[in-house]
C-alpha cells in the first residue's frame, strides 16, 4: 500500500479546528455532509451530492489532537486508513496534517495527493472565511473494486454484453477498445439527446488481488437539466454493478 500526507495551516486554536474535522453543519461547508457528529466508533457516510461518497467509522479520538478514521468509497475497493493531525502554531492558528493509507496503485496514488491538495484548501479557506467553498460535482465517476485472483483477463462479465446491459439497466454499450488489461466502453442513452459517455477499465493483478480501476468521464456533455441526475444515477449503478462482481470473486 501507498501512504500520501499532505499538510495545511489552518486559522484558529486546534479546538475550533477539530469541530470542521467532526460536527456535520462545519463539515458540510468544506468537505461532504454528515448526517450525525463524530465521535468514538461512529459510522458515518460523507457523502459529496453527486452519487460519490466515502462509507466508514471512527476508529481513533483523541480530541483535539488526532482523528482517524477508516473508509471505502463507494463501500467498495481497499480500505483507506485516515489520520488528521492537529497541532498549534504560530499566530492562533493550528497545523493540520493528514494521513491517508490503502492506495494499491501510483494512479490512485497521485489522485490521492490531487484530492487531499484540493480538501485540505477548501478547509484552510473555511477557517478564515467561515464560508461554504464544496465543489458542485465531479467531472468524472472514479471507482475501484478488489476481486480474488481471477486471472489476467479479468472476470468473464466484463466481456458479456448482456452483463453490461443488465447492470446499466440497458443502455447501448460498446465496447470500443480491448488491450493489455483496459477496457474502453462508450455508453448512451436515447434521453441523452446524442451524446454518449466513456468508461475506461483497467484490470491489475496485484499482491492483495486483481483490481478492477473505472473512470467514467463525459457528463458535462449530456443535457444540462439530467447532467446530474444522470452521474448519480450512474455511480449507483457502478457501486451495485462492482458490488456483485465482489461478492462473486471474494
Amino acid at each position: 500500500m501507498y501512504t500520501v500526507v499532505r499538510q495545511t495551516m489552518a486559522e484558529g486554536p486546534p479546538e475550533e479546528v477539530w469541530r470542521h474535522l467532526t460536527e456535520p453543519e462545519r463539515l458540510a461547508q468544506w468537505f461532504a455532509d454528515c448526517r450525525a457528529p463524530l465521535g468514538p466508533g461512529a459510522e458515518f457516510v460523507f457523502s459529496f451530492g453527486d452519487g460519490d461518497a466515502f462509507t466508514g467509522r471512527v476508529t481513533g479520538w483523541q480530541p483535539p489532537s488526532r482523528l482517524e478514521l477508516e473508509w471505502k468509497f463507494l463501500g467498495l475497493g481497499p480500505r483507506f486508513d485516515i489520520a488528521f493531525v492537529l497541532g498549534p502554531a504560530a499566530n492562533g492558528r493550528t497545523e493540520v496534517s493528514v494521513i491517508d493509507r490503502g492506495a494499491l496503485t501510483r494512479e490512485e496514488l497521485d489522485s490521492l495527493r490531487e484530492g487531499w491538495e484540493d480538501f485540505l484548501e477548501r478547509l484552510a479557506r473555511f477557517s478564515r472565511t467561515g464560508q461554504g467553498c464544496r465543489y458542485d460535482w465531479s467531472a468524472a465517476i472514479g471507482l475501484g473494486a478488489l476481486l480474488g485472483d481471477v486471472g489476467e483477463g479479468g472476470p468473464p462479465e466484463l466481456d458479456d454484453r448482456a452483463w453490461w446491459e443488465a447492470a446499466f439497466g440497458g443502455p447501448r454499450v460498446e465496447l470500443a477498445e480491448r488491450s493489455n488489461g483496459r477496457r474502453t466502453l462508450r455508453l448512451s442513452e436515447p434521453s441523452w439527446d446524442g451524446a454518449s459517455t466513456e468508461a475506461e477499465v483497467e484490470i491489475r493483478r496485484l499482491p492483495a488481488g486483481t483490481y478492477l480501476g473505472i473512470v467514467h468521464s463525459g457528463w458535462p456533455s449530456l443535457p444540462e437539466t439530467s447532467r446530474l441526475h444522470e452521474r448519480r444515477r450512474y455511480a449507483g449503478l457502478w457501486r451495485r454493478a462492482l458490488a456483485d462482481l465482489e461478492d462473486r470473486y471474494a
